[in-house]
């Protein structure tokens, strides 16, 4: 599992690139560039130093400014260096409600690829893959709709395929008179798996997504919450119809 910095938000994927407390011991919540015996290595930073220090940094490794910028300024404040600090997002604690446990199911939608760092560089794909989405109703969906996270590269730090549909019923299998393979266009399998279900509070829908799975990104960190990234999805039903005031569960598939 990939750990990032809490500081500048670099991805630690070993435990060479930890910091160090005062006793010399492994810091795993900060990188060493930010943080050696037990001390920030810039102590009066605030998160608009940061962003201002690693702007340069990003952009040395070809990203365009403009998304370097976008990235650092969506990812920063949720660190956990920065939440108490003028511009920081303190994230609320989100505990699962529930674990289930389903057999495989197959979702009819479309799909795109992406990552969660082209996501927050402005230079996303998901946005405009639910305008395609809706554009393609003629009304408004009677059955849940599912938003799915799968074939994942890695784990969070790589790519994945995001997907935006209705369940493939058994009507419509017998219909076609078999299964679908995966990797079917437009039919995607949703791999059997037990999951950590999570509830968003009420309240504006892109709002309580986001902040779910920041906190969602935090519980995994936890010493004993092990997700396996076979698939995630977004389950939007009746309690998420109207986007000013929508509630949405989170499924997140763990060991």
């Amino acid at each position: 599992m990939t750990l990032y910095c809490q500081s500048c938000g670099m991805p630690m994927e070993n435990e060479k690139w930890y910091g160090t407390t005062s006793q010399g011991k492994l810091e795993p919540q900060y990188c060493h560039y930010c943080y050696q015996d037990g001390a920030f290595t810039q102590p009066d930073f605030k998160i608009t130093d940061m962003i201002q220090f690693c702007l340069p940094i990003l952009v040395g490794e070809g990203m365009p400014e403009q998304e370097a910028k976008n990235l650092l300024e969506n990812s920063l404040p949720s660190l956990k260096r920065w939440q108490a600090q003028e511009g920081g997002r303190p994230i609320p604690e989100l505990a699962p409600v529930r674990f289930e446990t389903f057999e495989r199911f197959y979702i009819s939608g479309t799909r795109a690829r992406t990552t969660n760092l082209q996501e927050m560089s402005g230079n996303g794909v998901i946005a405009g893959l639910w305008a395609d989405f809706w554009a393609q109703q003629s009304s408004p969906p009677t059955q849940p709709i599912y938003a799915l996270y799968t074939n994942y590269e890695s784990d969070a730090s790589g790519a994945y395929d995001y997907v935006i549909g209705t369940e493939y019923t058994m009507k419509q299998q017998h219909a076609d008179n078999a299964l679908p393979e995966a990797g079917q266009a437009d039919v995607i399998e949703v791999p059997a798996a037990r999951y950590a279900v999570f509830v968003t509070r009420t309240g504006p829908l892109v709002e309580v997504v986001v902040e779910a799975w920041q906190a969602i990104w935090h519980w995994s960190q936890q010493t004993g919450h092990v997700r396996t990234y076979t698939g995630d999805f977004e389950l939007y039903n009746e309690r998420s119809r109207d986007p000013e005031a929508a509630q949405v569960e989170i499924y997140i598939a763990v060991k």
